[in-house]
């Protein structure tokens, strides 16, 4: 029996409504990755938002829970590609500290297209719930335990000095979010951040 005009009009208007509601989560999210590479997060509004989305500020509280999870929002949005990405790196067939070269290049890369972006999340990271910092932890873990897989091939190798896998991985995040900010901060360049950051790695892995 086909549905009746009725009940296809109730479809109709549920998935136009849908369709609506995620054409303005994706302006939102658009202009927000836009004013906050520009200005800064504590710089940018919710209204300032929702006046270059073209919506009413309200919408950000009732599709995002508010500004922060906006901003969580932006970055799973500008994450999201890389993780195919860096993953294959870490799992390819190569010697363990030239993979973990080629990981910190591309993850610096990717991360310094939006340097505002970048020190936004880090500042919002050590002020969020503890519901947000699970969220995170358990995004980060696929990443954290190929690292651990990566240290364990270079200690076999004999390429990276016997430590402790998990506290190894603990070591090249904060290296890494260290060498970061000169970047951030522009008195280095991307590249020479990302040479000093490599560099500072192999002195403290390297057997």
């Amino acid at each position: 029996m086909f549905p009746s005009i009725a009940s296809r009009k109730k479809r109709y208007e549920s998935e136009s409504r849908s369709q609506q509601r995620e054409q303005t989560k994706a302006r939102l999210l658009d202009a927000a990755e836009a004013r906050f590479s520009e200005a800064g997060y504590d710089n940018v509004s919710v209204s300032d938002i929702a006046a270059a989305a073209q919506v009413v500020p309200s919408l950000i509280n009732s599709y995002f829970a508010g500004k922060a999870g906006l901003l969580m929002a932006v970055v799973a949005r500008h994450n999201a590609p890389q993780w195919p990405v860096l993953m294959g790196i870490l799992a390819e067939r190569a010697p363990a500290l030239d993979r973990l070269d080629r990981f910190i290049a591309a993850q610096a890369a990717m991360d310094l297209r939006r340097p505002r972006l970048l020190a936004a999340l880090q500042g919002l990271s050590w002020t969020w719930p503890p519901e947000s910092e699970a969220d995170n932890l358990a995004e980060l873990q696929p990443a954290r335990d190929a690292l651990a897989a990566l240290v364990r091939d270079g200690i076999a190798e004999g390429a990276i000095r016997p430590v402790a896998p998990e506290a190894a991985v603990e070591a090249i995040m904060a290296v890494y979010v260290q060498g970061l900010r000169p970047a951030v901060f522009a008195t280095l360049d991307g590249p020479a951040a990302t040479a000093l950051i490599q560099a500072r790695l192999r002195a403290l892995l390297a057997a």
